[in-house]
């Protein structure tokens, strides 16, 4: 077998790292602004579902006043 101790040890230049760097921090990105993306999502639902029942419960007690004749009237002039 050869003596593989005279081999040196593969290097990178300085541009082929930088690249590396530059192709990791793009991952990174897109997988961070994925779970952004989501979380936005998850929060604008939440955000529609509590706006619409606050107006569904407004509305029924709308209903529900003008039922009994309790509905405030326009001051007259």
């Amino acid at each position: 077998m050869a003596n593989l101790d005279n081999i040196p040890a593969p290097t990178l230049d300085s541009e082929h790292y930088r690249q590396m760097l530059v192709q990791d921090g793009e991952s990174r990105f897109r997988e961070w602004h994925g779970e952004f993306l989501r979380y936005q999502r998850e929060f604008l639902k939440d955000q529609h579902q509590r706006i619409r029942k606050i107006d569904n419960q407004r509305k029924s007690i709308f209903v529900g006043l003008s039922r009994w004749g309790a509905l405030p009237t326009a001051p007259e002039i």
